[in-house]
């Protein structure tokens, strides 16, 4: 899915590239999902590219389940030089959420990309919950490495006990674990899902301000992260939720 509008920008939300904008003069373009190839204008001098990994499903077995992580986000600014003339084109990719599951452990989600070689920029996607009586937490997606197995993952959310925050401003969250934590809270990455175990105390997601929140966990259906890459809820006895997608927004000026 593409949405693309003439003339002044959408709000960039705090990003740190905001003030260099001239409204009036620029081109926006968000991809949704799938992936392609974007053209390089003939008219611009700039390129403000931002994306989101797509976060992990919680998971679906076990005393009790946790949540899935959440998605890392990334930017980038270019020169339109840079990339390369216009009517280049330039390969992107919108990464899917981890599908939800009904028994096991949840599935991570995708990593968004944009360009390749040494342009190339990558935003990686959240963790799997997992089920049994561990119930280990979804890992927020990582500034460096899928899963939050690098810098900017996830923190706080080691073993059974789940739901830390963001470890940097671009990372996710982790998603709840032991059956009763909530999932973690981010900025622009994704929030973590809630865990959930066989009894009333199912948690909720985590709040992101920029990326999506994480959707619930249920003695039941769970509920789905939200797009761009939140972490879906846990399940237990019934099917966790899906983690939600990445996106990609491109703004030229």
């Amino acid at each position: 899915m593409q949405v693309q509008t003439g003339g002044k920008l959408p709000a960039l939300d705090g990003s740190m590239l905001t003030n260099l904008l001239i409204p009036g003069t620029a081109q926006y373009t968000r991809y949704d999902s799938g992936s392609g190839n974007w053209t390089i204008p003939s008219v611009g001098d700039y390129v403000l590219v931002r994306l989101w990994g797509a976060g992990g499903s919680g998971s679906g077995s076990g005393n009790v389940s946790s949540g899935g992580g959440g998605a890392a986000f990334k930017e980038r600014f270019y020169r339109i030089s840079d990339l390369g003339a216009g009517g280049t084109l330039i390969p992107w990719s919108v990464a899917a959420g981890g599908a939800s599951v009904t028994s096991g452990n949840g599935n991570p989600g995708g990593n968004s990309s944009f360009g390749s070689g040494s342009n190339q920029v990558i935003a990686y996607g959240g963790g799997g919950g997992s089920g049994g009586t561990s119930a280990a937490p979804g890992t927020g997606g990582g500034w460096l490495a899928a899963g939050g197995t690098n810098v900017g993952s996830g923190s706080g959310g080691s073993g059974a006990t789940g739901g830390g925050d963001a470890g940097t401003q671009w990372a996710g969250a982790n998603g709840g674990g032991n059956g009763t934590t909530p999932g973690g809270n981010a900025l622009y990455g994704g929030a973590g899902g809630g865990a959930a175990q066989n009894s009333p105390s199912q948690s909720v997601g985590g709040v992101s301000v920029f990326g999506g929140n994480g959707g619930n966990g249920a003695n039941g259906v769970a509920g789905a992260g939200a797009q761009p890459g939140g972490g879906g809820g846990a399940s237990r006895g019934g099917t966790s939720g899906k983690g939600g997608d990445g996106r990609i927004e491109i703004y030229i000026w």
